[in-house]
């Protein structure tokens, strides 16, 4: 059929179609620009921040591809084509991605996200749209990788975003925000809630999450018996107000901050105070001070303009926070001081960057980071602000408190100098008189001037008396020539120094100059905002003088009292020198110190890290030679005794006067000590002998008057103080009437003047920015970075004078405000619930997890700032919830989906301080102390406060997970090993505690029944009640004890008999032997009865003890040779059977020939705990060469006696004997004399029977670094009485009523000897076989036993240990 078309319709149609065809191009050019659009929003960003670096048609295509161009990522590489249109799955490209067939890319990288992956499968399947026709050239392809796009395209990482979240709607769950958050999630993966969990169980839950401790036996009973709505708010509250609460979250944060009290390394110094941040966070925490605040504090709580006070300690808490700085690990006297700078200010610059931002900053030191946007200059600017700042032990006390009493202590000095100045210019108006042997004058002041002139000699050569010492006797011509001799000599000793002074030296500082003196770092109440001016004098705090010394011009601590302290620092400066010279006063009994730091190393330890400390009233030069460290940056240090950076000192009361430093090249003039002659304040213009009386007068009178103008030279403060301090001058209380109720006023204030509070800290140096160094290598310098904040949050730079950390401070709270506060949130979340919202809490960026809730983060995160950072807060907010209250069932078959989405409360194990803490409140032994120093691992405190020793840790703590204290550790592993369930079964503290434990319940007079013990007993470790079939079972299992402990009870028991009969059958062979040897020592008048010992060893023939049972085993070496235990092997060591009696009060005592001199820290003779964390030992050389001390762990019980110097120790043995008293008082004594003085320590420590073993040529613990002996033990006796002087002195002499085994044995007939022999070998094997038993069972009363057993029983159960 044909058609007409009318025109009108052809003109439809043809618009029709044309319409048609215009749509449909139109359609097809949107297409292409939406795919090319999906290519630069989705596709090009990935392929430049990750692909171009190692795949680039410039310079580097590894595996012959290129993907910077369409053609080099299509045609492929070695392995073909990368991309094949349409085929997503054969595209080489995204398998890689996959991790597919062997294949991982990025190389070295995380898998890209799932969202990443899906875009590039459409972008295949879409036909892999790629405008990049050609491949870029060098300038293009830098430009395109540029640091600034990268870091751009890495800030759209979701924790560089603003805080974003929309709360969803309400349901029939639960109203509160976090739970609607939780629900919606639930119900999006099909998982219904949990129901509420029940009351035992919640609480317990609460309790430990809160406060780290189980709930008390009255808060259980209040909280199952109130069903309430309000009473779980309650609960909450009351948990939260304890001071309990403080502690537990303590510990998290010292977690973050990686806690610990001593530096690691050799020697393991401490870090002294360390415990008082620990103590700070707890009052923090307790007292919910803001989380913003509290980072302000660490970062800077030393220089806030308005820092936290603590009125009732009268302290500024804020200054105590930045002690994390110090809690790094520091090496052994390292040979290269900037390798180990860069290693601790890296940690402290991870450890920040992590606790705070969730950030790694630490991996972009030596290129710009991987994944996230962070520069290497990001971490040279952190690295500046951390290097401008120096460890130090600083003093936290109010100014108002350092400040205490120096205006009244100021005012009566100055009257004191008034009443001196009259008297002074009297007796110098006498000189004349007094200095003429033949007046008639018998005042004492006349006296001590006689006595004083009568006993010169011509040595003075230090003295005012020199010239006249010299010339008293002399006439005539003989009289002229030797003044001219001594004024050529002094001419030639000003020319000397002239010589010093008129030269230009490297650097130097003469402080007292206010200029040189500004430059210098200055801490403590005890230096002044001015030197000290020349004049300047001490008020005798004790005894008959009233002035102790009179200063030259410098930096003095002591002007009003030497209970003030004071560190202060030269400034940076590089080691372009040879010798540097330090002139400086002090006393060495006060413990004054001067060092060098070398790149902030803040130890003096080795051969390399020199200290010295002064010994005199006056300032003396010494000389460090610095040839070695050339090249390197330094300053000096000087401090007060109880103020250096590292070494604990107890000095109480120091000074120090730091008068000159310089710095000479090779062939500079030295210095030389200008003397204190009268030639330097006189002219010596005399023509006799008799004129000196004029001289002594004129000097005086000048030296007393500008003093009392304040405008005295240091060489009259020099000659001025000489005839003060020897009394030539009136200095005496009772001679100076008017003077002594002002001295007595001066002394009792001043007594009152409190010791400094003291935390480990740090301070700053003038502020320098510091280097780049390329690829990370500090030989290799780059560009000087300015000091600021991280490019991702605006990249400001800090233009200041100081380190940078106090805006640093600002920055951190403000300028990522979001990123703190998320990984705040985050953090409580996973304490509370075991896992965080985000898994990785220590890191937030690309190589961590992403948040499984990340709108309720952004919520939590929003609120917790506009709660004003209150922690409590949002804790309380947490716990409130119902997901946090929900059981920890559920019947969803994927519990791995529910846990991911909270659909249930997770089990986790509780951690190793909960469970400690548990067992001793289940014991009812834990001390609940809060605050305070830190304890041994034998103490009933909480464990947060036990002490934290690197190389020495916990072993019960550290088996069940406290973090090694290296890095932040947000999230703890839990792990499960055999050394767990080990401790929990035979670990002598649970044990010991298990003992307790039913001790308690078993005198407990309400408990009669088993029942009723059962039920006590597990409402003390479960915080429940038990079930009824629980019951039934606890009662069949004590049946079974009974059983089989009443078995055992008997073979022990025989088996003391036996051994009781064989001893006694030995006594009764040596016995009548010894009587009558001791009856032939009747006519040693000198003879006195010794106490036995409780063990001896001869080293005759073996190791066995010869008294008790205590017999050794020889390590590695040992041996007994010519009746001696030789100990020349390297690791040569000799350890008993662990001890059968309580050892508190002791004498240990040796004789002890040493190889050699030269050697420092090994032991004699160690009484310890088996794994050698604590004991005592005769030490020889540990803490100053060839010294003996008693050795302790940690020092703690150890003091330097200030014994003489050891010098024949390795010609002929010695007799070493070390008294422990009741009291604490340790004494030593060589020979029979004592050695050194006694002095007061913090023991006896008590070592309980089976936790201690003796060891011999070991210091303590495992046989390594320098705790080995290298020498002989001819004899070795422990005692368990404080043996006196009279004792000892018999002992040594030989005149001891002790009649040695050896010589008993002797007068036995050859029968006997051999019955005994057999006697004490089956003694011996008895003795073992009792040994093991009564290692496990200690109790010999049956029900005691059997009770015991229980209670551990009960620890050892899965849900004493883990959170439901």
């Amino acid at each position: 059929m044909i058609h007409v078309i009318r025109d009108s319709q052809k003109s439809f149609f043809i618009c029709t179609a044309v319409t048609f065809l215009i749509c449909n191009l139109s359609h097809a050019q949107e297409s292409s620009s939406d795919k090319m659009e999906f290519f630069e929003r989705k596709i090009r960003p990935v392929l430049v921040e990750h692909c171009y670096e190692c795949h680039n048609s410039a310079d580097t295509a590894e595996s012959d591809l290129a993907v910077d161009f369409r053609n080099g990522l299509l045609n492929g590489g070695v392995s073909g084509a990368s991309v094949v249109r349409g085929e997503p799955n054969d595209s080489l490209l995204l398998r890689a991605m996959r991790h597919q067939d062997g294949m991982k890319m990025p190389k070295g990288g995380p898998k890209l996200s799932d969202e990443i992956i899906d875009d590039f499968a459409k972008w295949i399947s879409d036909g892999a749209v790629d405008p990049r026709e050609t491949p870029p050239d060098k300038e293009e392809l830098a430009q395109v990788t540029s640091w600034e796009n990268i870091r751009n395209q890495r800030m759209k990482w979701w924790s560089f975003q603003p805080l974003q979240f929309e709360i969803p709607d309400e349901n029939n769950w639960s109203e509160r925000p976090i739970d609607r958050f939780i629900y919606q999630q639930l119900v999006d993966h099909g998982v219904e809630p949990q129901s509420r969990a029940d009351k035992f169980a919640l609480l317990r839950r609460l309790s430990f999450v809160l406060t780290g401790l189980p709930p008390s036996q009255e808060m259980i009973d209040r909280f199952s018996t109130d069903s309430s709505e309000e009473s779980y708010e309650e609960i909450v509250d009351e948990l939260m107000n304890s001071p309990h609460f403080g502690e537990r979250w303590a510990r998290h944060w010292m977690d973050l901050f990686r806690y610990a009290e001593s530096h690691g390394s050799e020697g393991d110094p401490g870090v002294p105070y360390a415990f008082r941040y620990r103590d700070y966070l707890i009052r923090a925490l307790n007292s919910d001070v803001p989380y913003n605040q509290m980072v302000r504090e660490h970062i800077a709580g030393d220089l806030l303009e308005t820092p936290r006070v603590n009125d009732e300690l009268q302290i500024n808490e804020s200054a105590i926070g930045v002690g994390h700085f110090r809690f790094v690990q520091h090496g052994y006297s390292p040979v290269d001081p900037l390798a180990e700078q860069i290693q601790f200010t890296d940690n402290q610059i991870d450890v920040v960057s992590k606790a705070f931002l969730g950030l790694t900053i630490s991996c972009a030191r030596c290129h710009n980071h991987k994944f996230d946007p962070i520069s290497q200059k990001d971490y040279y600017k952190f690295y500046g602000i951390f290097a401008n700042s120096r460890p130090a032990l600083i003093t936290v006390d109010t100014k108002q408190k350092q400040n205490v009493s120096k205006t009244d202590l100021a005012r009566l000095k100055s009257q004191i100098k008034s009443e001196l100045v009259e008297a002074w210019l009297e007796a110098a108006n006498r000189i004349e008189e007094l200095i003429d042997l033949n007046a008639a004058q018998t005042d004492a002041l006349a006296i001590k001037w006689r006595d004083t002139i009568v006993n010169l000699n011509a040595d003075s050569t230090d003295s005012p008396f020199h010239e006249l010492a010299r010339l008293r006797t002399k006439n005539g011509d003989d009289f002229t020539i030797e003044l001219k001799k001594i004024k050529e000599e002094w001419a030639a000793r000003m020319e000397q120094i002239n010589a010093f002074n008129a030269q230009d030296p490297v650097r130097g500082w003469d402080l007292s100059n206010e200029e040189d003196y500004s430059k210098f770092v200055r801490h403590g109440s005890g230096l002044n905002e001015k030197p000290t001016s020349p004049g300047d004098f001490v008020i005798a705090i004790d005894g008959d003088s009233v002035v102790e010394n009179i200063f030259v011009g410098g930096a003095y601590t002591n002007a009003l009292s030497n209970k003030h302290n004071g560190v202060i620092h030269t400034p940076e400066f590089p080691v372009d020198y040879k010798d540097i010279w330090i002139k400086v006063a002090g006393l060495s009994d006060m413990g004054p110190r001067v060092r060098f730091a070398m790149e902030n190393y803040p130890r003096f330890i080795g051969l390399l890290y020199y200290q010295h400390t002064p010994n005199s009233v006056e300032p003396k030069w010494f000389k460090w030679d610095m040839s070695y460290f050339s090249g390197n940056s330094m300053y000096i240090e000087t401090t007060t005794g109880h103020d250096i950076p590292v070494e604990i000192r107890n000095n109480t009361r120091s000074w120090f006067g730091l008068s000159e430093i310089v710095c000479l090249a090779e062939g500079q003039t030295p210095p030389v000590e200008m003397p204190n002659h009268l030639a330097a304040v006189s002219d010596l213009n005399i023509e006799n002998a008799g004129a000196f009386g004029r001289l002594y007068s004129e000097a005086l009178m000048s030296a007393i008057k500008s003093w009392a103008a304040n405008e005295m030279t240091d060489e009259q403060a020099i000659f001025l103080s000489f005839f003060v301090r020897n009394g030539l001058l009136p200095n005496s209380t009772d001679h100076l009437k008017s003077i002594q109720p002002l001295i007595a006023k001066y002394r009792e204030i001043e007594s009152g003047i409190p010791v400094p509070t003291r935390s480990p800290g740090v301070l700053d140096r003038s502020g320098v920015d510091h280097a780049l160094f390329e690829r990370g290598n500090h030989k290799t310098k780059g560009p000087s970075v300015p000091r600021g904040f991280l490019e991702a949050f605006g990249d400001r730079q800090y233009e200041t004078t100081e380190s940078g950390r106090r805006e640093l401070s600002s920055d951190l709270v403000t300028s990522s405000a979001s990123l703190l506060a998320r990984v705040a949130v985050n953090r409580m979340w996973h304490h509370l619930f075991g896992s965080g919202l985000v898994s990785t809490p220590d890191n937030f960026g690309k190589l961590g997890r992403m948040p499984s809730h990340p709108q309720l983060l952004d919520f939590l995160a929003k609120q917790f700032i506009a709660n004003d950072w209150s922690q409590k807060s949002m804790i309380k907010s947490m716990v409130l919830s119902k997901t946090f209250q929900q059981q920890n069932s559920s019947q969803h078959d994927d519990t791995q989906l529910v846990d991911s989405m909270f659909g249930r409360y997770p089990i986790r194990r509780l951690d190793a301080e909960s469970i400690r803490d548990s067992i001793l409140s289940s014991a009812g032994t834990l001390e609940a102390t809060v605050a305070g120093g830190s304890v041994l691992e034998t103490s009933n405190r909480r464990s947060v406060y036990v002490r934290v020793h690197r190389n020495n840790p916990d072993p019960f703590l550290e088996t069940f997970n406290r973090p090694d204290a290296r890095s932040t550790v947000g999230n703890r592993p839990t792990t499960n090993v055999p050394a767990q369930s080990l401790t929990m079964l035979n670990g002598s503290f649970v044990v010991e505690k298990s003992r307790i434990f039913a001790a308690q319940v078993l005198s407990n007079v309400e408990l009669q029944t088993d029942k009723h013990r059962i039920i006590q007993m597990y409402r003390r470790a479960f915080s429940r009640n038990p079930t009824a079939e629980e019951i039934v079972h606890c009662v069949e299992f004590l049946e079974e004890l009974r059983i089989q402990n009443a078995s055992l009870i008997g073979s022990i028991t025989s088996l003391d008999e036996e051994i009781g009969a064989k001893r006694e059958a030995v006594e009764n062979l040596l016995e009548p032997i010894r009587k009558r040897l001791m009856e032939s020592l009747d006519n040693d008048k000198d003879l006195i009865e010794v106490p036995k010992p409780v063990s001896a060893w001869d080293f005759e023939t073996d190791f066995r003890d010869q008294v008790g049972n205590l017999h050794g085993t020889p390590f590695n070496g040992a041996k007994i040779e010519n009746g001696s235990l030789v100990l020349t092997a390297p690791t040569a060591h000799v350890k008993t059977v662990v001890t059968d009696s309580d050892i508190r009060v002791k004498t240990l005592e040796a004789l002890v020939q040493l190889d050699r001199l030269n050697q420092g820290g090994g032991g004699v003779i160690t009484v310890q705990t088996p794994n050698g964390l604590i004991f005592d030992s005769i030490v020889y050389g540990e803490r100053i060469s060839n010294q003996w001390i008693a050795g302790s762990d940690g020092f703690r019980r150890t003091e330097d006696v200030e014994g003489l110097s050891e010098t024949e120790a390795h010609t002929a043995p010695v007799h070493m004997t070390i008294v422990y008293s009741d009291d604490g008082t340790i004494t030593i004594y060589r020979n029979g004399e004592l050695y050194g003085q006694p002095y007061k320590s913090n023991g006896p420590v008590e070592f309980k029977k089976g936790t201690a073993q003796v060891v011999f040529g070991l210091r303590h613990g495992t046989p390594d670094g320098n705790k080995l002996l290298d020498g002989r033990i001819l004899d070795a006796k422990l005692y368990d009485k404080a043996l006196s002087r009279d004792e000892i002195e018999a002992i040594a002499a030989g005149h001891a009523g002790f009649i040695p085994e050896k010589l008993v044995l002797a007068e036995l007939s050859v029968d006997d000897r051999e019955r005994v022999s057999k006697l004490r070998l089956e003694i011996g094997t008895l003795s073992d076989s009792l040994a093991e038993l009564s290692e496990k069972y200690t109790e010999r009363d049956l029900d005691t036993l059997v009770w015991r057993e229980f209670a551990q029983s009960l620890f050892n159960l899965k849900e004493f240990i883990f959170l439901r």
